[in-house]
């Protein structure tokens, strides 16, 4: 049985061992229509995306089933939940289930015991949007990130979540991932992991399904972060986007030289200022390590890939903003009706995020990026960012 996240993540190195907090605040655009298109779809279908849209499309193309998924044309064609592929995945038996239900009543002081983040990351009256990005070999997640919209502070978060951010989970998760033959599986406790364990679990909380409601409540537990919907996508919508706006002109810092056959993935970027067309696009943003021509092999690690996809998202705004495009939102809709997977109901659609998306608009939001700090660790052969907790 192949068990998901059987392939560990790549080892940084060099002394990328530190995650730079980059409060970099996105310039304002005279023209706020692309928050709409940047917030909901493209800014996020990056990592992964879909907070106002997303909803907006389940308004267009049918009913939400109450799954996060819209029941006509989601690209799930199969029928088959995200929590049912990853069940698959899984050596659970009935012994494992049975462990479950011995240990689920001590689950509810907390999935993890992790010690409160040390700052505060989030406005009182933010609305926190996960989204998540899925690994296509390995149904790990990707990229993660949190969208924040605070209407108090006129501001637009998007807090990027390394996605080898080690876990402390409750000692009885552990007990159980040692009963399931997984505690020495490459990279269990880190947090792009973790919606394979809610699932083991069968975790109950916000949302219908096992993995997101497991998912957000570590985050709540690790940083304090009350997650009130989520968006799962997969990088074909982020390569279709991007076609329909006609590529995005960007610099390249350096050469991009990398190959995996597992992944589907064959970047060939030359350094240099250039319009990047949507299969190119998603190598840009999903570089980590590869070769100069020299064939000298580098790696930026995620900090250096998190550096990129801001500076995609920075440019691929100042482009697809127009009015002219408007006339290029139904295919934008349309797209995303087939790749994303979501939590948000037609009613919050209708009443609080497209009143947002005006707020948004009209009042000219600053749009801040936020990497946090860690630093990486080698925990039982394993690397991990390890973020402070305040001790």
């Amino acid at each position: 049985m192949k068990l998901a996240g059987k392939r560990s993540n790549s080892i940084y190195k060099g002394n990328n061992n530190t995650y730079k907090k980059n409060n970099n605040i996105f310039k304002r655009n005279n023209n706020r229509f692309f928050m709409i298109i940047a917030i909901a779809g493209i800014l996020l279908i990056l990592f992964t995306w879909k907070v106002l849209i997303p909803g907006y499309q389940a308004v267009v193309a049918g009913k939400n089933n109450g799954y996060g998924q819209v029941t006509e044309d989601n690209g799930n064609k199969s029928g088959v939940t995200e929590d049912e592929e990853i069940s698959k995945q899984l050596p659970i038996d009935e012994n494992i289930e049975e462990k479950v239900k011995e240990i689920s009543d001590d689950l509810t002081l907390g999935v993890t015991v992790e010690k409160p983040y040390p700052e505060k990351l989030v406005e009182d009256d933010g609305i926190n949007i996960l989204i998540m990005g899925e690994d296509k070999e390995n149904y790990l997640y990707d990229t993660l990130g949190i969208i924040s919209i605070s209407r108090e502070a006129k501001k637009v978060k998007l807090i990027m979540i390394p996605r080898d951010l080690y876990i402390k989970y409750n000692p009885k998760i552990i007990e159980l991932l040692r009963e399931a033959n997984l505690a020495d599986v490459p990279g269990v406790l880190k947090i792009n992991y973790a919606h394979h364990i809610g699932v083991m679990l069968k975790y109950e909380g916000d949302f219908k399904t096992y993995s997101a409601s497991f998912l957000a409540q570590i985050i709540k537990e690790k940083f304090g972060i009350k997650i009130n919907d989520y968006v799962k996508t997969n990088l074909q919508g982020f390569r279709d986007i991007v076609d329909v706006y006609g590529g995005v002109e960007i610099n390249v810092p350096y050469d991009m030289n990398y190959d995996d056959p597992l992944q589907d993935l064959s970047i060939h970027l030359k350094k240099g200022p250039q319009r990047l067309n949507g299969e190119q696009a998603e190598g840009f943003v999903r570089f980590r390590q590869g070769y100069t021509e020299e064939g000298e092999y580098f790696e930026i690690g995620d900090v250096g890939r998190k550096e990129n996809q801001i500076a995609f998202i920075k440019a691929f705004a100042s482009q697809a903003g127009t009015l002219s495009n408007i006339d290029k939102i139904p295919e934008v809709i349309k797209i995303l009706g087939k790749n994303v997977q979501h939590s948000i109901g037609v009613g919050d659609v209708l009443t609080k995020y497209m009143s947002l998306a005006k707020d948004i608009i009209i009042n000219k939001y600053d749009i801040e990026g936020l990497t946090l700090e860690g630093k990486m660790q080698n925990i039982n052969g394993v690397f991990y960012i390890v973020i402070d907790d305040g001790e």
